[in-house]
């Protein structure tokens, strides 16, 4: 059961590896389409912000907004309407992470629905804060493989006792049966 749990532990780290260098390419490709400046930078913030659940993205945009205001933006729009468009693609990353991304690398890495997984950060942030977020998902894939393991074990049926050795307790010695007559 430890193994199982350290393996799924190491699964979980390697799922946000995977969902950090993700984000980051997303948010570096996004960024550099619209022309935004230090799309690099704010696409390996975005990735790093990564690890902190729900609110790590939208941490990450607040510095690419700031970015768009305050340089020229190449298509000619204004620094209201280039905030705007990089606010909404941060949204739109988000979401298509929340609802695409996310499911299918933590589902398949942890092996816990993401409703569970969802459940389980939002218990974290409230028992633990931005810590308790992060440790939520790999508490519930630990939680599930302890909860399995009980289950298993007051599921599994009773061995049937050795007959013979059941046989050799019941049995009288034959030093008594010539006693007894």
């Amino acid at each position: 059961m430890v193994k199982e749990i350290d393996r799924i532990l190491g699964r979980f780290l390697r799922g946000e590896v995977v969902l950090i260098v993700i984000m980051t390419i997303a948010t570096w490709a996004t960024l550099s389409a619209l022309g935004i400046r230090y799309a690099l930078i704010l696409g390996l913030i975005a990735g790093i912000l990564e690890l902190i659940p729900f609110v790590g993205t939208w941490m990450a945009a607040i510095p690419a907004v700031v970015v768009a205001v305050a340089t020229p933006s190449p298509h000619g729009w204004s620094p209201l309407v280039s905030a705007g468009i990089v606010g909404l693609a941060y949204f739109i990353l988000r979401h298509a992470e929340d609802y695409f991304v996310i499911p299918f690398v933590m589902g398949r890495a942890v092996h816990i629905y993401a409703l569970i997984a969802m459940f389980s950060v939002l218990s974290g942030a409230v028992l633990g804060g931005v810590l308790g977020m992060f440790l939520g998902v790999p508490t519930a894939a630990a939680l599930r493989i302890i909860i399995g393991y009980i289950y298993g074990k007051l599921t599994e049926p009773m061995p049937a006792p050795d007959q013979d050795k059941m046989l050799l307790e019941a049995s009288v010695p034959v030093s008594e049966m010539e006693n007894t007559g």
